[in-house]
């Protein structure tokens, strides 16, 4: 959702976060009109615990300066409903991008003023803190995660689908890794568009961290992993017939050996139920699959499933006890940090069909620039373009017409595809 500089609603449901913020050096033709920034991309404000616990609503309006490079300067709580939503509303302006106001051609500084509207969903996201792999050089204390905007995908918000994901991440000074696992592969994809905020190479894991983690009280390096986990509004504490929720989850870690024993289709999840029993304790764990290799990985599961922690099911406001369909994430942990090597890569083109020229430039001999903000989906293909910043506005839909026709090789995590937002310039040139 574009949100306009005056009388904008910005709700609690916005875009995700950027991966790739770029300078924009706009320069346009001196006869065009003043304009006024536009948004290009906006980071939903992280809604305080215990305003989310008590499904507190809330407005706050903040008044800020957007500079010639299209960042947030000064801002400033200019009306607020709720002094608790005032910090949460600056911390999320501070991270917009906007396309700059110009004047005479040139970018300037304008105000802008914009309200960020707090309003309780239904549904619940929920991160836990990180926990350290047992490697044998782990630090003393795991690293503290910022806590991201996820959202919660509407189509499976909508189908009441739950759900969970495993991120595993290296930290500072090892090499980067990333690694997310999750029950459907779109609760994966919204977990990686927040925790890839402005990163359009590849993802580096100090983007996420409050604090790193400590040995001997200095930072140091780390394996760690973090679970994000998805109840639909069918858990919603407080409705009389409900279905069990989800409070705390931990992935099954087995050994190489015991991953490669598994069919390719079945070396990242196994599904399967849980019976949990009125009191939130589950009773029994079936798996979908009837394969040995799996099945052998019960007593790893067990072992998983008892650091789970669940809310019962409801039925006339009374606890039930009743199944929860899932999957088990399968992570292995190598024996020390320095072990693991990532495997991320970002997008490549291999299809470049140049932009067609727009006629009237041509003839005028003007060249130019255009930088597009897009999705590269697993099939290679962009997606959700917008303009960053562009030197004349009509090469803006000839550069998004031509990205339509581009095809990329997509980005690579733990050599896996997955889809990954990328800044891509489209150049404008005149050849004798």
């Amino acid at each position: 959702m574009i949100a306009l500089l005056t009388g904008a609603l910005v709700t609690f449901a916005c875009l995700a976060p950027l991966l790739a913020a770029q300078e924009i050096s706009a320069t346009t033709e001196p006869d065009e009109p003043p304009t006024q920034p536009s948004v290009i991309d906006q980071t939903p404000p992280v809604y305080p615990k215990a305003m989310k616990s008590s499904r507190t609503a809330g407005e706050v309006t903040i008044g800020f300066i957007v500079n010639t490079d299209g960042d947030v300067e000064s801002p400033t709580v200019v009306r607020s409903t709720n002094p608790d939503f005032e910090q949460p509303a600056i911390n999320a302006v501070l991270q917009w991008k906007f396309k700059p106001g110009t004047k005479d051609g040139k970018p300037v500084k304008r105000r802008a003023q914009i309200p960020i509207k707090f309003t309780p969903t239904p549904d619940d996201v929920a991160i836990q803190p990180a926990v350290l792999f047992d490697t044998s050089d782990k630090p003393d204390t795991p690293p503290v995660l910022i806590e991201p905007y996820i959202k919660y995908p509407a189509n499976l918000a909508k189908a009441g689908t739950q759900g969970y994901v495993i991120a595993a991440f290296t930290t500072y000074p090892a090499e980067d890794f990333f690694r997310v696992v999750g029950t459907d592969a779109k609760f994966e994809d919204s977990v990686r568009d927040s925790f890839h905020a402005r990163i359009n190479t590849r993802f580096n894991a100090r983007v996420m961290l409050d604090k790193p983690a400590q040995a001997n009280g200095e930072d140091a390096a780390s394996y760690s992993w973090a679970a994000i986990i998805f109840n639909p509004a069918s858990t919603a504490p407080g409705l009389p017939d409900a279905t069990a929720s989800l409070l705390k989850v931990a992935p099954v870690l087995i050994t190489t050996a015991q991953k490669n024993s598994l069919p390719e289709n079945e070396k990242r999840i196994l599904r399967g139920a849980i019976a949990i029993d009125a009191t939130g304790v589950p009773r029994e764990i079936t798996l979908e699959t009837k394969s040995a290799a799996a099945q052998a990985l019960l007593p790893d599961i067990k072992k998983s499933v008892s650091q789970w922690s669940f809310a019962p099911a409801r039925a006339g406001g009374q606890p039930v006890a009743a199944a929860m369909n899932t999957a088990f994430v399968l992570i292995t942990v190598p024996d020390t940090i320095s072990g693991i090597k990532a495997n991320n890569t970002p997008p490549k083109p291999i299809k470049q069909p140049p932009p067609w020229y727009p006629v009237e430039l041509r003839r005028r001999g003007i060249q130019g620039n255009v930088t597009l903000l897009f999705y590269v989906n697993k099939d290679g293909k962009a997606e959700d373009i917008k303009v960053m910043g562009s030197t004349h506005r009509d090469f803006e839909w000839p550069a998004i017409d031509a990205i339509k026709q581009w095809r990329f090789k997509p980005a690579l995590e733990d050599g896996i595809p997955i889809r990954m937002r990328i800044a891509q310039p489209v150049a404008f040139r005149l050849f004798n």
